[in-house]
């Protein structure tokens, strides 16, 4: 059984490694632990341009090998020098799914490393990103909440709060949302990443969850430096995606083809018709998740179909009939806004920090 050891090693030189081969065969990989962890040593030892030291890594991580695990968080303490050289490959993607699935149970280890006064810079958003891992997989989110609570005053790290919502797309963490919003209106994200605040909230609320940190993430990850044979397809469901691009098209299928006929209604209404966009306003995930209060769910979707038609129409030729229906529709939406302002003694504060769904007034009075 020797020479499964060492194909499986081959399979890293020629850059063909066997995944099924791999799995197959923990209780060999096992056998050989000592020497891989020698290997993984080297992190700290200053040779970490070993490339073996990577697949090592990766070898102790399929046995969840949990003696590694301070090893793999002592990189978070070496000089930031030495990070920047590790995390320019291939051990910056796998760190994540290797360090949750060799956790010891230390979560303060994880911690104090993370809050580290001697550095800030931004390959720490990795260990924190393998922190929520972590906490989630171990049915801990409270934990992970209460941490980010703990520093939405004082940042631990460069990007700690585009991390945030990061975490909060990837594990569907309702606790984050109020968190999510603040941040946002505090202008602690960056627009450029997240866009606006709509954005967020309908990845979070239709989008792709980004929750796996298996074994069988981490050789995903590998391929991407590596070929991997006999790894098993996992289909990802585009559906959402898919949907949006298609109501988009409708769209713009239609405001390219049709000018505007003057009448406000008439226009908007056949603009809903065939592009069928109220489809993918997520009514049912707001309405338990985020509110119970129909007026609020009203004046958001309001809201939603004017920016998602804005977006469309702003895309086209600015011709002089769409900039005349954009402005009738703006206009009408402000008023439409404006009553609901007024039928709850809502300013406009109040609703951004206490009410607003997808949209708060910036957006709208840009």
């Amino acid at each position: 059984m020797e020479k499964v050891f060492d194909t499986i090693l081959d399979g890293f030189y020629k850059n063909k490694v066997d995944y099924k081969l791999i799995i197959d065969n923990k209780e060999e990989i096992s056998k050989h632990k000592d020497e891989l962890i020698g290997n993984v040593n080297k992190l700290i030892n200053g040779n970490g341009s070993d490339p073996l030291l990577i697949y090592s890594i990766i070898l102790l991580s399929t046995i969840g090998e949990k003696s590694i695990f301070p090893t793999l968080v002592e990189v978070f303490n070496l000089k930031e020098e030495k990070t920047n050289e590790l995390f320019g490959n291939t051990i910056y993607d796998v760190f994540v799914p290797a360090l949750v699935n060799t956790f010891d149970g230390n979560y303060h280890l994880v911690e104090e490393t993370l809050l580290n006064d001697k550095r800030k810079d931004m390959g720490r958003g990795v260990l924190f990103l393998a922190y929520a891992g972590i906490c989630i997989g171990n049915k801990k989110p409270s934990r992970l909440v209460n941490f980010i609570k703990s520093n939405l005053d004082n940042a631990p790290y460069e990007d700690f709060y585009d991390d945030i919502v990061d975490v909060y797309l990837d594990y569907k963490l309702d606790s984050l949302t109020v968190i999510v919003k603040e941040l946002w209106l505090k202008g602690k994200l960056d627009a450029d990443m997240h866009g606006a605040y709509y954005t967020i909230l309908d990845d979070y609320l239709l989008g792709l969850a980004d929750d796996d940190n298996s074994v069988y993430k981490i050789y995903q990850v590998y391929a991407n430096y590596s070929e991997i044979l006999n790894l098993p397809d996992k289909e990802m469901n585009l559906d959402y995606y898919l949907n949006i691009d298609q109501v988009d098209d409708k769209l713009y299928d239609y405001v390219n083809n049709n000018r505007y006929d003057g009448s406000l209604k008439s226009y908007l209404n056949k603009l809903l018709e065939v592009s069928n966009l109220d489809s993918i306003y997520p009514e049912t995930e707001i309405k338990n998740e985020i509110t119970t209060v129909s007026s609020d769910v009203e004046i958001d979707k309001v809201l939603y179909r004017f920016f998602k038609i804005e977006n469309i129409v702003t895309n086209t030729d600015e011709r002089d009939d769409l900039v005349k229906f954009m402005g009738e529709y703006y206009d009408d939406v402000i008023n439409q806004f404006e009553k609901y302002l007024k039928n709850h003694n809502f300013s406009y504060d109040d609703y951004d920090n206490s009410r607003s769904i997808h949209f708060i007034t910036a957006e709208l009075y840009e």
